[in-house]
């Protein structure tokens, strides 16, 4: 696992573009979920199996990954609302928009809302990680959504009112996606052929943000972030806010 996570900094440093932002991986995930959704297709392996219909029983397979994480880390942590959007629907959520209205989840969203405690997927957006990317693009993205929920939680998100610390709490949750990785490796989920598309795939959570207004990662620090969750587990995360752990 230590070389590996070597290679996977080293590859990301070589890369001179910077690709879209959010959390992409290439990986092929079996199946696990306890308790299978409704109509979903009997599936071996999750990855390849599931059509744009078929986005709300895959994303249940997801939650049911991340919950699997949840209860193995925290004894009592609680669990966000997981809201699946249908493609052309909206749902309200708790957050406000950019200009200061009430924020719209529709099925293009992937994001965490702190007001309403709520991981808002839509329809859209999940098919395009899982077609474009694999079923662990999805499974990292939503794991990175769970992490804003810790930091939620515990105490972090409070605590950010910079710009640093905006890109601190990002790089913080793509560490407690690494670390769900790591879970995911450690009860032999990941298959034996993920490993080789690891190195491809780091630059793809890169921030397409500019400098002066970004609030994610760049290459590197994402690359590092997910290279420390994945490498040392839950507990390395606390090293963005020492003061306030995301676990003790």
């Amino acid at each position: 696992m230590g070389a590996m996570s070597m290679r996977i900094t080293q590859s990301v440093r070589q890369v001179t573009g910077v690709l879209a932002a959010g959390a992409v991986l290439m990986l092929g995930l079996s199946g696990t979920a306890t308790a299978q959704p409704a109509q979903a297709p009997a599936c071996p392996t999750l990855e390849g199996c599931y059509g744009y219909q078929d986005m709300q029983a895959f994303y249940d397979e997801l939650i049911a990954l991340v919950d699997g994480f949840s209860a193995a880390s925290y004894s009592s942590m609680s669990r966000p609302v997981y809201r699946y959007v249908p493609s052309g629907t909206q749902r309200s959520t708790a957050c406000i928009d950019t200009t200061g209205a009430p924020a719209v989840a529709d099925g293009t969203t992937f994001n965490y809302c702190p007001a309403d405690q709520t991981v808002y997927v839509g329809q859209d957006s999940l098919h395009e990680l899982y077609s474009l990317s694999g079923d662990a693009a999805a499974a990292l993205g939503l794991a990175h959504e769970w992490g804003h929920h810790v930091q939620t939680v515990v105490g972090v998100s409070a605590t950010v009112v910079s710009q640093l610390g905006a890109i601190q709490s990002e790089n913080q949750a793509d560490c407690i996606a690494g670390a769900f990785l790591g879970h995911l490796d450690a009860r032999g989920i990941l298959e034996p052929d993920d490993y080789a598309d690891v190195n491809t795939v780091l630059p793809k959570i890169a921030s397409g943000e500019d400098d002066l207004g970004r609030v994610h990662g760049t290459i590197s620090e994402r690359a590092a972030a997910v290279d420390l969750g994945l490498g040392q587990g839950l507990g390395a995360c606390n090293t963005y806010f020492p003061d306030t752990p995301v676990i003790v």
